[in-house]
């Protein structure tokens, strides 16, 4: 299953970038769930483009020196930073081994730890960063938790609730659908314990899906560290804001936030969209603000925020893959057919956020149509106003 996944130019984007918070804001079924599951299980297989968000991941000796020197408050300016790779850049390399004399090719990651395993960059040995205890734990948030041991016993019950139960949480789902099965281990999801367990391909300890609800006391998921924080749809401020302390200590954690945009803009317009430091467009989002709203927008914008580890990603429905693009007007038009109505039919295609009743400004946003006059009007001296 997981070799028929079909990657997308924004796809990539979102699989290359090392921001801190990646925010996927698609139109409805534009894949925004398999995408992020995806990233989840390259990081688990040691195939992430990005080498620490690997669960394993490999860093030169120069760079744990660096790394110590900064932990020391040392002036680091001018040394190197050293060099990161993944499991799957060490597969790559051509390792070598002298038997009686002659020089064979071995099989690199037969052991996590070899002397065989030398950076191409500073030539000083490479070094397993394994982590340990919290820091094997991705936690999904979304609006409900996936199925219990009741409805899975199915006592007294005329049907199977367990896919019921199951499709209420689309994190789950995707997870199931995308993960190579032999990989987990055998035991159902529990109201009592709502975590997965997948077992390490390089052999170390298990690595755990721990599921939440944006329902649940925001408290119950303070004071512990996560490799990484998955967001669906529309989580609460305070939820977020205390995802973001369980990220801090991990090497390679970030924060994901999926969302398809409704009438309730929310709080991720000024949380996120407005602070990102770097915009990723598809080619149908772009050809749609050209056609429809008479603006040109690049497919990469960098803008001048000063969070600098934000990232945006905007898709559409049309971006995906295997959806036919002649079916997806004609059935979202059962739904919409006046003025405001459209636009709500655009905001669900293309992931808009636009106030609906605005007639000056349909598609406003803060950082385009507002400046900093102390940034901007420093030297003009007063403005008199007639």
């Amino acid at each position: 299953m997981l070799a028929s996944y079909i990657y997308t130019w924004l796809g990539m984007k979102f699989l290359k970038c090392d921001k801190d918070v990646l925010a996927l804001f698609f139109g409805n079924q534009a894949g925004k769930g398999a995408l992020v599951v995806i990233n989840y299980i390259l990081r688990i297989l040691g195939r992430h483009p990005v080498p620490k968000k690997n669960v394993l991941y490999y860093e030169c000796e120069t760079a744990i020196k660096y790394q110590e020197a900064l932990r020391r408050r040392e002036d680091t300016i001018g040394k190197n930073k050293g060099h990161y790779f993944s499991p799957a850049n060490i597969r790559g390399m051509n390792i070598k081994e002298m038997v009686a004399g002659r020089e064979f090719h071995i099989q690199p990651l037969t052991n996590l730890y070899s002397d065989k395993y030398i950076c191409p960059g500073c030539n000083t040995k490479l070094i397993p960063h394994i982590r340990e205890g919290a820091h094997r734990i991705f936690r999904f948030a979304g609006q409900s938790m996936p199925g219990s041991e009741t409805t899975a016993e199915n006592k007294g019950k005329g049907r199977d609730e367990t896919i019921m139960s199951e499709t209420k949480n689309p994190q789950y789902v995707e997870l199931m659908k995308w993960m190579p099965a032999h990989l987990f281990r055998p035991k159902k999801i529990s109201v009592r314990d709502a975590n997965l367990y997948v077992q390490d391909p390089y052999g170390v300890a298990d690595i755990i899906f721990e599921f939440v609800s944006f329902n649940q006391i925001v408290q119950t998921g303070a004071g512990v560290q996560r490799l990484g924080v998955w967001c669906d749809e529309k989580p609460k401020r305070q939820f977020v804001d205390e995802q973001v302390p369980r990220l801090l200590a991990v090497p390679g954690a970030d924060l994901i936030l999926s969302y398809t945009v409704t009438k309730e803009v929310g709080d991720l317009f000024e949380m996120i969209w407005n602070r990102a430091r770097v915009i990723y467009r598809s080619q149908s989002v772009v050809d749609f603000y050209k056609k429809e709203r008479h603006e040109i927008l690049p497919l990469y914008e960098e803008t001048d925020s000063e969070f600098d580890n934000i990232a945006i990603f905007n898709g559409s429905t049309f971006d995906n893959p295997t959806l036919p693009p002649d079916r997806i007007i004609p059935m979202m038009k059962l739904l919409y057919d006046d003025c405001e109505d459209q636009n709500v039919m655009n905001m669900r295609l293309y992931c808009l956020f636009t106030e609906v009743s605005s007639m000056i400004f349909p598609s406003f946003n803060m950082r385009v149509h507002c400046i900093d006059p102390a940034r901007y009007f420093t030297n003009t001296g007063e403005v008199i106003l007639n």
